[in-house]
């Protein structure tokens, strides 16, 4: 209670100021603090649309590789495969609207690289920002790049490899809807099926470069 009536009496007496320097102070104050939100929000989307334009790069050089892995050739022409230059539009992936132009305003260019063996994607644009626009920043450009291989590697090529796994709750439901309260005889729990392929995919590992004995003299090919 005695804090409270030593907060009343604080802010009775700054209201009582006509001098006008705590108005100021809180003016000058609260213009800065909205300002530094309204920047943290546009670097946020900022962000945020860098890295839709990094998956957007590794999807299409991903699948440029393969196409070239798969055929043996670089595609001559769109209707094959990637080459050239894009826009986000053209190739189907949306940006949002605080993207300049939007999806169109994207660009998106694949390269190949005979010599090494690789394609190259770079997606650049700029987003719009909100607030930072009071201070003249009109716009944020962004750029994001892949790169893959499309030769292939040879097995005793060094690799790290990380697997990501799921644990939440629902991993623990059937792998398929049930109807009218009954799971279909072929349903298997998510977390079963998810311990299968991951066990299946350390043998296969393992089948390629052989087991991965723990001695510091031999060089690991393979680091899980």
């Amino acid at each position: 209670m005695a804090l409270f009536n030593k907060i009343n009496h604080a802010l009775t007496r700054y209201a009582d100021d006509q001098r006008g320097a705590f108005s100021m102070m809180w003016a000058i104050g609260g213009a800065v603090l909205i300002g530094l939100m309204g920047a943290a929000v546009d670097f946020a989307i900022y962000y945020n649309t860098e890295g839709r334009a990094q998956t957007v790069a590794d999807t299409v050089a991903l699948a440029a590789a393969i196409y070239v892995r798969d055929n043996g050739e670089i595609p001559s022409n769109r209707d094959k495969g990637f080459i050239g230059d894009y826009t986000s539009g053209e190739l189907g992936y949306e940006f949002r609207d605080w993207v300049i132009d939007g999806s169109d305003g994207v660009s998106i260019s694949v390269v190949y690289d005979t010599e090494n063996k690789q394609v190259t994607v770079n997606t650049e644009g700029s987003t719009r920002p909100f607030f930072m626009q009071f201070f003249d920043i009109t716009h944020l450009d962004f750029e994001a790049q892949s790169v893959a291989k499309f030769l292939e590697t040879e097995p005793l090529d060094p690799a790290s490899i990380v697997l990501v796994m799921d644990n939440s709750g629902s991993m623990f439901f059937d792998d398929m809807p049930h109807e009218n309260g009954i799971a279909p005889t072929e349903a298997n729990i998510r977390m079963d099926g998810l311990k299968s392929a991951a066990n299946n995919f350390m043998t296969q590992l393992n089948d390629l470069v052989g087991p991965q004995v723990e001695n510091p003299d031999v060089p690991r090919v393979l680091r899980t």
